[in-house]
């Protein structure tokens, strides 16, 4: 699972289990970068 979201809230989603694989700086505007995080999820068959 992927998604977008900014330097605000990343820590939100790291302490879900997400990890960081793209950040790029004023991604959604002056200020407000965009980071993609990843959650590897598990297929539970």
């Amino acid at each position: 699972m992927a998604i977008e979201t900014s330097h605000k809230s990343a820590g939100f989603y790291d302490r879900l289990g997400f990890l960081v694989t793209e950040v790029t700086e004023n991604g959604f505007g002056p200020g407000l970068g965009r980071w993609v995080m990843v959650l590897e999820v598990k297929d539970r068959a």
